[in-house]
């Protein structure tokens, strides 16, 4: 069975944590007729199945803490988006790119949000920025954090991302403390 991004294994042997992998809505039926434990369903867009950590991951502070367990929490709505589980990838200049969101996606959060992007640069169609701003095909929500502080840029830059639909969500910037910035 797949869930979009990695094979899916019954659960066997003792469980010390779990990990929750997003599934595609298109899956959510037969994932729920899988059989595997703690699959459930938040609803028709978000699909979770629990399956077990490696014990080499789990921290000694963590040993014997049990995971949250799906429907134990309820989603964050954001707008029209319902983020499961409550979990964000915050943006991070230079490293919440799109191989970098891929690996945390296998580790189980809700949304991920892309490493900034210079609204005029955008705006300006810089080719380096524009691949910055890419999302690979599966990436659902899609969640870019926009930097700006100059308003013309940053309206146009918000105007062409939607009208174009090449985001979800935007994540605004409009001032960040680090100097190379």
């Amino acid at each position: 069975m797949r869930d979009g991004r990695k094979r899916v294994k019954k659960a066997t042997g003792p469980r010390v944590g779990v990990e929750a992998v997003p599934a595609p809505a298109r899956d959510r039926d037969r994932a729920m007729d899988s059989g595997l434990p703690g699959a459930a369903s938040h609803g028709p867009e978000v699909m979770w199945y629990v399956l077990p950590v490696d014990p080499q991951y789990v921290g000694e502070a963590n040993r014997g803490v049990t995971a949250a367990r799906p429907g134990e929490f309820e989603p964050v709505a954001i707008g029209p988006l319902r983020v499961w589980p409550p979990v964000v990838l915050a943006p991070m200049a230079g490293i919440t790119n799109a191989p970098f969101r891929r690996l945390c996606r296998s580790f189980g959060a809700g949304l991920y949000v892309s490493e900034m992007i210079t609204a005029r640069a955008l705006v300006e169609r810089n080719a380096k920025t524009l691949r910055l701003a890419g999302f690979d095909p599966e990436e659902s929500p899609r969640s870019l954090q926009l930097y700006g502080v100059d308003p013309r840029y940053v309206g146009e830059a918000v105007a062409w991302l939607v009208g174009e639909d090449l985001v979800d969500h935007l994540d605004m910037n409009f001032g960040c403390p680090v100097r190379k910035v």
